[in-house]
């Protein structure tokens, strides 16, 4: 036990010295979403008020729990969701980038976008589902509506304002 324990220490100290001298810079489209996502914070606020409307329209009579739905789906797809999004795209690039030029080639970036929106409409629809129990059929709707609107606003960011060349 003792040995095991050592060990584990010694690795430990070995691992942060070794990343004290590297020199990370990997960068992938995902970050630069996730980054505009941050930055345009308010947009989410605004289609997390569109989805609680939408919500109280077609599937949920009482205001409050359509904005604590759209809420809470929208706070998990923000918090734990954005990051899984984002480095689940390195898988994909590991296999994309074999068959495409380069990371940040056109197809990938717009390929980026269009997975993690779809990522984010499907997880939070399976909060909304997993939680509330509500039916799936009911909800793609209500949150097409809202992540579309912020990953619209992503996509000008990126593409029409200049926020692919932005340095980290």
């Amino acid at each position: 036990m003792i040995r095991q324990r050592t060990r584990l220490i010694f690795f430990t100290i070995a691992v942060a010295f070794i990343a004290s001298v590297a020199h990370a810079d990997v960068v992938w489209p995902a970050l630069y979403v996730v980054d505009s996502h941050f930055r345009f914070w308010y947009v989410v606020v605004l289609g997390l008020l569109l989805e609680a409307g939408v919500l109280r329209w077609r599937l949920i009579s009482d205001t409050r729990k359509a904005l604590l739905v759209s809420f809470v789906a929208n706070a998990f797809s923000a918090t734990v969701g954005i990051y899984v999004l984002a480095f689940g795209m390195l898988g994909w690039h590991l296999i994309v980038d074999n068959f495409v030029k380069g990371t940040f080639a056109s197809f990938n970036k717009i390929a980026t976008i269009g997975l993690m929106l779809i990522g984010s409409i499907f997880l939070e629809m399976l909060v909304a589902r997993g939680i509330w129990k509500y039916p799936l059929r009911q909800t793609l709707p209500v949150f097409i509506l809202g992540n579309i609107l912020s990953y619209g606003v992503i996509v000008a960011d990126l593409f029409v304002f200049g926020g692919w060349h932005r340095q980290f």
